[in-house]
């Protein structure tokens, strides 16, 4: 076979040509050898030899090249066979998870995944080895060689190796920073949960959809929602009813507008309306995408009460101490009738009312507003149809009557000049003890009048009497002319007493601001005689700064012939400034009349007030004000945060019940009240109690308040 193998690798080596040149030598010594007959079976022996050395080579060739690809992953690839048992491992298994290539070979895979998780894993393995090109991917922990535990997304996939049997490659990639950062946003949004589903304030936050994502507990009792559970619900499912305004406003947010209001009303199934402070904002996902709304909300509907009864008795004190003015500004009695009836349209809202006089045991409609003619003569000329029961008994009796709707008010008659009233009020007018007549206010729309509105028009009844006082008087009059004028002189003679004595400035004035007349009190006030302030302009009298804004308020009062008030500040001869109410209304003649009264004693305790309420809301020590029995009447910020109590849960509750306060030994106290008593302050630490019951240790500093006749009328205590 050596001549033919020498053959072989000439003919291998050489052109074909050149190889039969180079090959004659040795097929002659074939021949010579009468082996010419094994040629064939020795050529293909040797060249079949030849091939597998050189598949072999480009084989081993072929797997330093895969291994050197491999190895340059920057993932773990390992191989297991069907045993589940590693059989080969790149270098980036040492570099990542500290393991060098060959202390895993021939252990299992699963040895270095948790317990808990290795029959996932086993699972995976077996379902890979079931068919060839299988493909699956699972996430789990890989044990690192330090002992930590690194995450892992195992890729598997089966294929078959040179004898026909599977094999998988398993690509590991560690993603243990992308899980903790899945993590953390998943722990981040547990404790937004937690915030907002314990947040003081009713926070709900919807998906684009309007699907609950969180809610708070605040919005479930604010909007007196009874099921707990309603995230991935819709919206409008838990409020079925809800505006198409609304709907449009939400839609706006969630394009990226952000909407607002201070107070929207909101009606409720059962038929109230609550009012709600909102703010709409839209959130984003971490794509910068809108991934729905932010609703955060406040129902004020107590607020808004509290605002409007404020309002109300601010308009009611404003009507009150216009209509004084006015009522007293004028004795012409249309103009008085007239006004009665004007102002008490600002305190009750009406749209018609009377003045009906009791004369002789007789009812007579003395002034009428809002109704026809035809019901002013019908009842004048028909007196006995008022129920003079109902309006006379003041002695034990009832001095007013309330006909919420007329149609169900049992002793209302319904006449045709009438017949429009759905609603009817009427209160005593009242003049030294004895009723005089009756002020009325009507409406056509039912129940327009409630209690608080008998109590505020019988406010306003006791300051007309005085104007209806002459009213009264200018009837009689009319009869007996020299009783008339006799009585309406002593009228006048009382209201000048009245004026006289009044702790009010008073003055007459031209529409030039001349002073006319004054009373004693204005000569108290501005220490002047009446002689020094005649035909002076009261702007003399006034602050520089603020005579334009009189002179402005005069103009108005000529103009539209209505009183006004104002606050300014007031100038003296020989004395400081001083604040003082200004109240102005046109009479008679062109002329007005001014009522002035000293309020710097209340400005100045509003002043000390406000200083006093932001110096104790801006201190960090609890300032705690009680009245004489220990009863708490002042509670600061600080106070609620140090002991847990709100102000509200705190007053006119007892301080020692509250704090329980405890001194170093039993004897202390007495010796300590003794002092504090006697010298009127106590200074030392104590121990107190927090709401909870946890112990707070405070060094206290205790004063006691006592008035101009040295009585003790507050405590104030300090603790640090």
């Amino acid at each position: 076979t050596a001549p033919i193998r020498r053959m072989i690798l000439l003919y291998s080596s050489a052109e074909e040509e050149d190889a039969f040149a180079l090959a004659t030598e040795e097929l002659c010594d074939l021949l010579a050898h009468d082996q010419l007959r094994r040629l064939p079976l020795l050529l293909r022996r040797e060249w079949q030899l030849k091939e597998s050395q050189a598949g072999l080579f480009a084989l081993h060739q072929l797997e330093r090249s895969f291994r050197g690809i491999v190895d340059g992953f920057g993932d773990a690839i390992l191989f297991t066979d069907a045993d589940q048992l590693v059989r080969y491992a790149n270098s980036a298994l040492e570099r990542l998870y500290g393991y060098q290539s060959s202390s895993l070979l021939g252990k299992p895979f699963t040895t270095f995944v948790p317990p808990a998780e290795q029959a996932t894993i086993q699972h995976l393995l077996a379902n890979l080895l079931r068919c060839a090109g299988t493909i699956e991917t699972v996430t789990h922990r890989f044990h690192h060689a330090n002992g930590d535990w690194a995450y892992v997304e195992t890729t598997g996939h089966s294929m078959p190796d040179p004898t026909g049997h599977l094999f998988i490659v398993l690509h590991l990639r560690d993603i243990s920073d992308r899980k903790r950062t899945e993590e953390t946003l998943l722990e981040s949004e547990q404790r937004l949960r937690l915030f907002v589903e314990h947040a003081p304030a009713a926070i709900a936050m919807f998906d684009r959809e309007m699907k609950y994502l969180s809610v708070s507990r605040r919005w479930l009792t604010d909007y007196r929602i009874s099921e707990t559970n309603i995230i991935g619900r819709s919206h409008y499912e838990i409020f079925p009813d809800l505006s198409p305004q609304w709907h449009t406003i939400h839609q706006r947010c969630l394009q990226g507008a952000v909407a607002k209001s201070e107070a929207d009303p909101f009606p409720r199934a059962d038929g109230t309306v609550d009012w709600v402070h909102w703010e709409i904002y839209p959130w984003r996902n971490k794509l910068c995408e809108i991934g729905g709304i932010v609703l955060f909300s406040e129902v004020i509907t107590e607020r808004k009460r509290a605002q409007e009864a404020e309002r109300e008795q601010r308009l009611l004190a404003e009507a009150m101490r216009d209509s004084l003015a006015a009522l007293t500004a004028s004795t012409d009695v249309e103009t008085v009738m007239q006004q009665i009836l004007d102002y008490s349209t600002r305190v009750v809202p009406s749209e018609a009312g009377a003045i009906i006089l009791f004369t002789e045991g007789q009812a007579r409609i003395a002034y009428m507003r809002g109704h026809s003619p035809e019901a002013e003569a019908f009842f004048n000329a028909n007196p006995n149809l008022f129920d003079m029961a109902i309006y006379q008994k003041s002695n034990g009796g009832q001095t007013y009557y309330l006909a919420a709707d007329t149609l169900h008010t049992p002793d209302w008659h319904i006449f045709p000049t009438t017949a429009w009233i759905r609603s009817s009020l009427g209160v005593q007018i009242v003049l030294h003890g004895e009723p005089i007549g009756l002020l009325t206010a009507d409406s056509a729309m039912p129940n327009q009048y409630a209690q608080k509105d008998v109590e505020t028009l019988q406010t306003f009844a006791r300051y007309a009497a005085l104007a209806l006082e002459r009213v009264h008087h200018v009837t009689l009059l009319e009869q007996r002319v020299r009783e008339r004028t006799v009585e309406l002189e002593a009228a006048k003679t009382r209201v000048e007493a009245i004026l006289d004595n009044s702790p009010d400035g008073i003055l007459l004035i031209d529409a030039n601001l001349v002073i006319q007349q004054s009373n004693g009190a204005f000569h108290q006030l501005f220490h002047c005689t009446a002689a020094d302030c005649r035909n002076q302009s009261l702007l003399t009298f006034i602050h520089p700064e603020d005579t334009s804004s009189l002179q402005q308020l005069m103009q108005t009062v000529v103009a539209e012939k209505q009183s006004k008030y104002v606050e300014i500040r007031a100038t003296p001869a020989d004395g400081p400034d001083f604040d003082i109410g200004l109240s102005i209304g046109p009479i008679r003649g062109g002329d007005v009349v001014c009522v002035m009264r000293d309020i710097s004693v209340r400005k100045a305790q509003e002043r000390q007030l406000r200083y006093h309420a932001s110096l104790q809301e801006s201190v960090s020590d609890a300032v705690i004000v009680a009245d004489m029995t220990l009863h708490v009447q002042s509670w600061n910020k600080a106070a609620e945060r140090i002991y847990g109590w709100t102000a509200e849960e705190a007053r006119q509750r007892s301080i020692t019940e509250l704090l329980q306060t405890a001194f170093a030994l039993p004897t202390d106290r007495a010796q300590n009240l003794h002092h504090f008593y006697e010298q009127g302050w106590w200074q030392g630490e104590v121990t107190q109690r927090h709401k909870d019951g946890t112990l707070r240790y405070v060094l206290n500093s205790t004063t006691l308040l006592r008035d101009a006749n040295d009585s003790p009328y507050s405590i104030i205590a300090v603790n640090h």
